[in-house]
């Protein structure tokens, strides 16, 4: 080996173990840095020609000693793609627990809840059973039946605000989604850019994968790579293609809204316990509503059950034929007394034959406590019951589904952590090999300029 070969080998030498060492320090500097992918240099050894091959002799071989082969960041695509579904399950987990734990604070338990009205409600006509002719009873289940009213009025309204607070985080949610897909999109751009001037933006790339994984809180999302171009699906549906977008677009002005890709007409329609905060949103405003349809079959089989019985009794001055509730379309919403009986608790028909004393018909309202008035053969209070308790148990499922998925995830992390992860002390090990090697490096160099030294004071 000529002496300005070994001088070549040399400086190769020290410019890949200086390569490594700016690696390493670049790992260590980022050790606590989020998103941080660490990187590794794969040294490799240059090109050995034969020179009996170039010159036609056997004398040797001629190398360049060392060069760095590779630079590459470390990753685990499939812990990370199962990662991914986990995150998507528990976005949808947490955003689910947090609407159904609003919506079942619209059911407050104990004193004034919505049950304990009901019950006061169903008990005044019992009273008015016992004292037909007590026009202070009368007056109480008046004030009951005004309270039940109001009840079933507050919670439509607290509904119909939920569902509307609902449907406007759907709209800024999906404007999230979009924004992340426009900065995946750029960064896409910048990596290829870098690419196309010979170099690799690894931070870019480790940014676009921080924006995939924050993606796949909102949804399920599949990552592809292939020649170069990265594309990104969200529920099945291509929404990155390189640098191209397609935004989600928000329909509410029907109950309840559509998330739909773009101008495809495509909806997401994914609700799945894996479906992340769009799925939830989506499930969220359809559950409001079908509670709103539960509560306003309540007040209509309540209303109607009564009025059957009370038109055919006969109040303390022989008025007959008149309802307890108006008789109009009946919801949660619109549910109020009949104008013969608001305000005048003499009209509550309480005789069935007109005779003083009688409350055959108090009875037999006060009996519908126990019969099914909704449409589905249920009591009042069942229905109510079963209501609250499913909104109850949606909470407690969210709430497990959560914790376990967090388990998931920080089992997942941890594996991931393993392969992407900065670990301190293999990092500083690297550190004083490369050091060693870029020391030994320059011995070599250093003894190559004294054989030159020698050659030239002969």
């Amino acid at each position: 080996m000529s002496i300005s070969n070994l001088i070549r080998t040399g400086r190769n030498s020290l410019l890949a173990n200086q390569a490594a060492m700016n690696t390493t320090g670049q790992n260590i500097a980022n050790a606590n840095t989020e998103g941080y992918t660490r990187k590794r240099v794969q040294l490799g050894p240059m090109e050995t020609i034969d020179r009996g091959l170039r010159h036609g002799t056997a004398s040797g071989a001629l190398t360049s000693g060392v060069t760095v082969d590779d630079f590459s960041r470390l990753r685990d695509d499939i812990t990370r793609r199962a990662s991914d579904e986990a995150h998507s399950a528990y976005g949808f987990a947490q955003e689910e627990a947090r609407m159904m734990s609003g919506l079942e604070a619209l059911f407050p338990q104990g004193p004034g809840s919505f049950g304990e009205v009901l019950n006061d409600f169903w008990n005044g006509f019992g009273d008015l059973a016992d004292n037909p002719l007590d026009e202070g009873v009368r007056a109480t289940l008046l004030s009951k039946a005004e309270a039940l009213t109001a009840t079933f009025n507050k919670v439509d309204s607290e509904m119909t605000r939920f569902q509307e607070a609902t449907s406007a985080e759907l709209k800024d949610t999906a404007a999230n989604v979009n924004g992340l897909l426009d900065d995946i999109a750029a960064l896409n751009e910048q990596i290829r850019t870098a690419d196309a001037n010979g170099s690799t933006d690894h931070s870019a790339m480790d940014k676009r994968d921080s924006l995939v994984r924050e993606l796949s809180t909102f949804g399920p999302v599949r990552v592809n790579e292939d020649g170069g171009r990265f594309s990104v699906k969200l529920g099945g549906f291509n929404v990155v293609d390189d640098t191209t977008t397609t935004h989600l677009s928000v329909d509410d002005s029907d109950v309840p809204p559509t998330i739909s890709f773009g101008t495809t007409g495509v909806e997401y329609t994914d609700r799945s316990r894996n479906s992340g905060k769009l799925g939830a949103l989506l499930s969220g405003v359809e559950t409001v509503q079908e509670k709103r349809a539960t509560l306003d079959d309540l007040a209509a089989g309540l209303a109607r059950s009564v009025n059957e019985v009370h038109a055919d009794g006969e109040g303390l001055d022989g008025t007959s034929g008149d309802f307890f509730y108006d008789p109009g379309e009946i919801t949660a919403g619109s549910l109020r007394l009949d104008d013969n009986v608001q305000g005048n608790p003499r009209n509550i028909a309480a005789s069935a034959d007109g005779t003083p004393g009688n409350s055959d018909t108090a009875l037999d309202i006060a009996n519908l406590r126990t019969e099914g008035v909704t449409g589905d053969g249920k009591t009042s209070e069942g229905a109510l019951n079963d209501m609250i308790s499913s909104i109850g148990n949606r909470v407690n499922q969210a709430d497990q589904l959560a914790e376990s998925q967090r388990g998931v995830i920080d089992y997942l992390d941890s594996i991931e952590s393993a392969t992407s992860g900065v670990n301190l002390d293999e990092e500083m090990t690297n550190m004083i090999k490369y050091q060693q090697s870029y020391a030994a490096s320059a011995r070599v160099i250093e003894t190559a300029q004294r054989m030159f030294d020698t050659i030239l004071s002969m």
